[in-house]
């Protein structure tokens, strides 16, 4: 479970970091994907500096959980 968990904060701290940093990545990353993960794909594009921010605050929580154990 704790690697799970160590996973997934990776993952979103990799991808709210792209949301903030170069969200163009974003978007050629899942230009390339051509398929819609999220119905809300173009809202999270728009908005791009809060779902980062929100992406990495939820990486720190779940990290924090992990290593709580």
């Amino acid at each position: 479970m704790d690697i799970f968990l160590i996973v997934s904060a990776i993952i979103l701290l990799v991808f709210g970091g792209l949301l903030l940093m170069a969200p163009n990545v974003v978007k050629k990353i899942s230009d390339f994907l051509n398929t819609s993960v999220l119905p809300v794909e173009d809202k999270m594009r728009a908005a791009h500096a809060m779902s980062g921010v929100i992406l990495v605050i939820l990486s720190i929580i779940v990290f924090y959980m992990a290593l709580k154990k």
